[in-house]
């Protein structure tokens, strides 16, 4: 591996195995970039993007999209309660944690999306590199990307035999692999196969008894079929899989946040000892098997074939489909307060055709794009000791008690679009685009209710309650059947459909005043769809509610500067002008206590710049570094219940007006730096020591005030700062490389994410430091 410095979007670096592909290559080490669906240089692409290769990335230990914030300043990742992850990119995110939840930044395998954030968590390996595309990318790639584009880009198979091997050796006995192979089968038809493999022991342990959580046990694998049977036509085929049945990550205990009656919360709560400040400790049920199993499979089939000189015909088909299971303990405790067990099937198919050319001074792209995108889950809660279990006693007695509930549904979005993008040249140093996109969006929900576990308590709490409200009744209320009211008060699940229509437009003045100078100005919006919410819900009109679009306006300014091979230097300014953002917020449910909502914010604004350089004094001597500031912002009045303690501004409703308050998961300080110092160590090898910093300063995890007693919220999110460091050995050849390694090496405590779903307040801390050892070599 190349371990040097990770990349950000002015820098250049070549791969150990510089793969033979169709697009061209760049003079003087320039990163070509396929942003906006043709190959162009990354310093010539009038948007703020960070491009990293696949080496660079192996260097930095990013294997999966999670740890792109070791590269990408603003870009933000936190772990929801239920095990999808969430991402926020310049502030912009959509902290939601149900599976068929849309994100706001879009993830992309060679163009083919992947739709919902939970089919991003598989491994990355094997990559020419890594696009990632600030602001609003709606023409191109389509809607659910107001925040950004993440596009991986694969290693292809090349026109002669090349093969190698990577591994290393971790704290927490931590081994990983990886192969390819690669070459051609005849004179038209290429392959490369490569595989990807983790295993460890676990990372985290219990802060009250001799037990750990936390193991890996992953596999992946992709293979790519080139066919060139004429100059024309290029025909390719990727099938790709992966499985993970590790350890979910276990939160950790803050402090007791009781969420209904006192008086029947667990004693063992109010007195249960904090951990340390460690990311490694927490805590978890004994004898449980907790555990998740998750597959997922993706197939792409890509066409490209050349008409004349100056125009392609594209055609690109994407099948995906996951398995979900994951089954963790949520409350950061050893008592029996609540475990999730959410299971889903997800998938997607999409077509996408469009045609690209040059025509004198003009390059356009025009096309069309269908998919479907399917997600069916079951969230799983077993709460015998949480204080909700005992919802109803007061009212109907002990046979009122149920300490479990099934949140279930199935959701679809059926789009259909077509879009356009036009470039013009007037003269050699100016450039005017314009494009946009017609989206037409069909929603769908069926099978939607929360249900009894079987057992018939929860039918039994809910058919009294049933009866007391005018309705039919317990009579009408079965073990393993719905118990959210329909119409008439009567049980059963419910169905809805909405539709939904957007223009997405993006327009661009770029002006190429040197050779080594690009000064641009934008102006796009995008639109993120809407959707369904899974959760406890107790009347179907909660489903008749969903969150509806969101639309940002982006305005942006930018200048890429090089001053000769040495120093690359990139800056940006933005202005994004919020309309519906939506949130994840909660309300008061008279039962349950808080609960989470959908709700679309009026008006809200995020205010920013990007700045990063590379600076290479030498052939042996890199330094990176990259800034992100965003600020954002509230500009309505908008009432939710806060955190208890939260601050109240009206008392009839018990809620608060957040009007002047940030995104959550939006820090306003964001940085990377990178440094890397070479030198001849022997005849034909280079010695080489590096480290990288990254820093995030403090947010929070929620978008009310959460303010305590001691004025810190008790959501809050602090500000931390890792150090990682690397020191090897690589051959002049870049055949070979052997290298010592440490991540936090500072053992820097940190979260990504509070969470008070039980009656305790609980966090998501990062990954604790590791050290170890790897060696590839390149056949």
């Amino acid at each position: 591996m190349l371990a040097i410095a990770p990349i950000t979007a002015a820098a250049a670096q070549t791969s150990v195995t510089a793969p033979q592909s169709s697009e061209p290559e760049a003079a003087n080490d320039e990163i070509i970039v396929t942003a906006t669906k043709r190959a162009e240089s990354l310093s010539d692409v009038p948007m703020s993007i960070t491009a990293a290769s696949g080496e660079a990335l192996t260097s930095a230990g990013v294997v999966d999209t999670t740890q792109l914030v070791k590269i990408v300043p603003g870009f933000t990742v936190n772990t929801t309660q239920y095990g999808a992850p969430s991402y926020s990119l310049r502030g912009v995110g959509f902290n939601e944690a149900s599976l068929g939840a849309l994100p706001s930044v879009s993830v992309y395998n060679d163009e083919a999306s992947l739709p919902f954030a939970v089919m991003t968590a598989t491994p990355i390996f094997d990559l020419q590199r890594v696009e990632v595309l600030k602001g609003p990318q709606g023409t191109l790639f389509g809607q659910n990307a107001t925040g950004g584009a993440i596009n991986y880009v694969a290693n292809t198979p090349t026109n002669s035999f090349e093969a190698g091997i990577r591994g290393s050796y971790s704290r927490f006995n931590t081994i990983e692999g990886q192969a390819f192979v690669s070459g051609p089968l005849s004179d038209t038809l290429a392959a490369r196969i490569a595989i990807s493999g983790a295993r460890s022991n676990p990372w985290q342990y219990s802060s009250t008894r001799n037990d750990e959580i936390g193991r890996q046990r992953k596999l992946a694998g992709r293979a790519i079929l080139d066919w060139t049977p004429s100059s024309d036509l290029k025909i390719s085929l990727r099938v790709s899989g992966s499985l993970d049945k590790s350890d979910p990550q276990t939160p950790q205990f803050v402090q007791p946040y009781p969420q209904f009656v006192l008086g029947y919360v667990d004693p063992r709560v109010l007195t249960y000892p904090n951990p340390r400040d460690s990311n490694r400790a927490t805590d978890f049920d004994a004898g449980v098997d907790f555990r998740r199993n998750d597959r997922m499979f993706q197939s792409t089939l890509r066409i490209d074939y050349t008409l004349g000189d100056n125009f392609t015909l594209t055609s690109l088909t994407n099948f995906a489909h996951m398995k979900f299971l994951n089954f963790r303990d949520i409350d950061g405790t050893y008592l029996p307060l609540v475990h999730y067990d959410t299971r889903g099937r997800l998938r997607t198919f999409g077509e996408e055709l469009r045609l690209s050319g040059e025509v004198g001074r003009f390059n356009f792209i025009v096309g069309a794009n269908y998919q479907e995108d399917r997600a069916k889950e079951a969230a799983r809660a077993l709460f015998p000791n949480f204080s909700s279990a005992y919802a109803f006693v007061d009212s109907f007695g002990p046979t009122a008690y149920f300490g479990a509930l099934t949140n279930k549904s199935t959701q679809s979005y059926r789009t259909i679009a077509g879009f356009a993008n036009l470039e013009y040249h007037p003269t050699d140093t100016i450039t005017i685009s314009a494009g946009l996109r017609y989206s037409d969006v069909k929603h769908r929900l069926w099978d939607a209710c929360s249900s009894d576990e079987g057992d018939g308590t929860a039918a039994t709490a809910f058919g009294l309650l049933n009866g007391a409200v005018g309705g039919p009744g317990p009579s009408a209320f079965a073990p393993g059947q719905c118990v959210t009211a329909g119409p008439n008060l009567v049980p059963g699940p419910t169905e809805d459909s909405f539709s939904e229509n957007n223009l997405s437009w993006r327009g661009s003045l770029n002006w190429k005043a040197t050779d080594d100078l690009l000064l641009y100005t934008t102006v796009s919006r995008g639109f993120k769809s809407g959707s369904y919410l899974n959760a406890s819900v107790l009347d179907y009109r909660v489903y008749l509610s969903p969150v509806k679009q969101e639309k940002l306006t982006s305005y942006e300014a930018g200048a890429k500067l090089s001053v000769g091979q040495q120093l690359r230097f990139n800056a940006a300014a933005y202005y994004y002008d919020f309309r519906n953002k939506q949130l994840l917020g909660t309300t008061n449910n008279p039962i349950f206590g808080p609960l989470p909502t959908l709700v679309n914010v009026p008006k809200s604004r995020v205010i920013g710049f990007d700045l990063d350089a590379v600076w290479k004094p030498t052939d042996l001597i890199t330094l990176t570094g990259a800034l992100n500031r965003t600020s954002s912002k509230i500009k309505s009045n908008f009432f939710l219940p806060p955190a208890t303690g939260g601050r109240i501004d009206d008392p009839a409703t018990g809620t608060q007006d957040i009007r002047g308050r940030p995104f959550n998961f939006a820090p306003k300080w964001n940085a990377t730096f990178d440094a890397e110092f070479g030198w001849h160590a022997f005849t034909g090898i280079n010695g080489f020591f590096g480290g990288s910093i990254i820093y995030n300063s403090k947010t929070d995890a929620e978008i009310t005030d959460n303010s305590s007693a001691t004025g810190r919220s008790l959501t809050y999110i602090k500000s931390y700062a890792t150090l990682d460091l690397r020191l090897g050995l690589r051959s002049d050849r870049g055949d070979w490389e052997a290298s010592l390694f440490g991540r936090n090496v500072t053992s820097t405590y940190y979260w990504q994410n509070v969470a008070h779903i039980s009656d305790t307040l609980v966090r998501y801390t990062g990954l604790p430091a590791s050290y170890g050892i790897s060696v590839n070599y390149n056949f």
